[in-house]
């Protein structure tokens, strides 16, 4: 009985010294040992890339800007876009060359302010997340300049003549104006308001004067 009293208490303290003191063994005599013999340890996940970049930086108040994204083959994302009015929120998988766009319509959003993105992304365990932002901008209406047009009336100021009076009026100021009829033309420069008054000597009363300012065209007869 000492003896396998003996050889138990070195083999114990053998295992002991392999796998720590944290290993409880059964002490007695005449008892069986039973280990176990694999240990396991959870290891942390490999985290995978995330990239974010919107189509455009400082896109118009009334249109729309994606946000491109770039990770795994087959990625789920979640893109979620913080505007002055709350957080909205898409969720789509990448394709397979690990490429995804979720696209947000801009209406109502907030011109100047600065709407920060951003990213998360999973596949299976592993996860990854990156950020970006864009910067909605008020869109600039452009005017575009009335057509031109002109009136003309005409009268005979001295028939003796053929001299006549062609009064003029465009919304085109400081423009030359000109009057013509029967091989006869004659040209005054109209004032800021749009008024002229243009002496045509030679055309006979009765023909049609043709007037032109600018790109307008406009007829009268005395």
């Amino acid at each position: 009985m000492q003896k396998n009293h003996r050889l138990w208490a070195q083999a114990r303290t053998v295992l002991l010294a392999a796998f720590g003191a944290s290993v409880m063994l059964p002490f007695g005599v005449g008892s069986s040992l039973a280990l176990g013999a694999t240990a396991h340890r959870t290891m942390p996940s490999a985290a995978i890339s995330c990239t974010a970049k919107p189509t455009s930086r400082y896109p118009v108040d009334d249109s729309s800007v994606g946000i491109r994204i770039s990770t795994s083959a087959r990625a789920h994302f979640t893109v979620k876009a913080h505007f002055r009015g709350g957080v909205r929120e898409k969720k789509a998988v990448a394709g397979a060359t690990g490429t995804g766009t979720a696209t947000f319509r801009l209406g109502g959003a907030t011109p100047g302010y600065r709407v920060a993105v951003d990213v998360s992304v999973a596949l299976g365990d592993r996860h990854g997340s990156c950020t970006t932002w864009f910067r909605p901008r008020k869109k600039v209406k452009h005017r575009h300049p009335a057509a031109a047009w002109c009136t003309a009336t005409a009268s005979v100021y001295n028939a003796a003549y053929d001299w006549n009076n062609v009064y003029v009026h465009s919304n085109q100021p400081y423009k030359d104006a000109t009057a013509s009829a029967d091989g006869y033309s004659w040209s005054y420069e109209t004032n800021g308001s749009g008024y002229a008054l243009i002496y045509l000597n030679g055309p006979p009363a009765g023909v049609e004067i043709t007037v032109t300012v600018g790109g307008a065209t406009c007829y009268t007869s005395d």
